[in-house]
């Protein structure tokens, strides 16, 4: 497997490939378009979600037609889905493993070159009781119906010849550092920031000669036990920010100070 630098593939516009996001109007989508328009991707985006102006409707796990637009695209980076542990098991089932099966064979019929699907921590969750580090290998150990479900999905997409899957940590809305120092410690080892999100995502649609991997995609994050070496290696991934102890620590004697004399936050 070549582990050329991502970096050595972002020569010119012209050399950067057509790219198709479904889920395009959520959390994730609207952060990722704005950094892949700002770098010169030529973007075809999908949600089902009518009111957007240049999305094209689709409901993945209902409607037909919608393939079309995977014409000429080289890379569909696939984060549609029901998300979060409130998710339904009707919803994931529709949404998330219905749907997957639908973006597969549409990619298979169009000739698109690469999936990039973002997958979640949840399928590992788990393991956040035991004392060990949460390396992708591991069998699966899912919580929830959304965990159930990207983990079907995982497997799902073996049968396509190039994908990346990317279990995405914790990311905000507003995904301020600032916010996250005050969550848990388990919470804080998964944030992983806009501009990193953006990035692992970005390698992943350029590296070269992959067949079928799996990464953990965090920031770098102190005493995490998620490690990223594997993105880090074959995606040349590079994080720019994370939490680190100092981080914690200064929040912790703001938060002091604050309270000591009675400071707004």
């Amino acid at each position: 497997m070549s582990h050329a630098s991502a970096d050595s593939l972002k020569t010119s516009k012209a050399a950067r490939p057509r790219v198709l996001i479904t889920g395009a109007e959520g959390i994730i989508g609207r952060k990722l378009i704005k950094y892949l328009s700002a770098a010169g991707y030529e973007l075809v985006l999908l949600d089902r979600s009518r009111d957007v102006g240049g999305t094209i409707f689709a409901d993945l796990g209902y409607d037909t037609g919608w393939d079309v637009a995977f014409r000429d695209v080289d890379t569909v980076i696939h984060l549609a889905a029901a998300a979060g542990a409130e998710a339904t098991q009707a919803d994931c089932l529709h949404s998330n493993i219905v749907a997957t099966r639908a973006v597969v064979d549409a990619c298979l019929a169009r000739g698109v070159r690469r999936i990039v699907f973002t997958s979640s921590s949840w399928v590992m969750k788990d393991y956040e009781g035991k004392d060990i580090a949460i390396v992708e290998d591991l069998p699966p150990l899912p919580q929830t119906p959304y965990g159930h479900s990207k983990a079907w999905c995982e497997e799902e997409l073996k049968r396509f010849p190039s994908v990346v899957c990317l279990r995405i940590g914790w990311v905000q809305p507003r995904n301020e550092k600032s916010s996250a120092l005050s969550a848990p410690p388990l919470l804080r080892s998964l944030w992983l920031s806009d501009g990193d999100l953006c990035r692992i995502i970005e390698c992943a649609v350029l590296a070269p000669e992959i067949d079928y991997l799996v990464c953990n995609a965090t920031s770098r994050n102190a005493g995490s036990r998620w490690p990223i070496e594997r993105a880090r290696k074959i995606l040349r991934y590079e994080p720019r920010d994370g939490i680190g102890g100092l981080d914690v620590l200064g929040w912790r004697i703001s938060r002091r100070f604050r309270k000591l004399f009675n400071l707004p936050r």
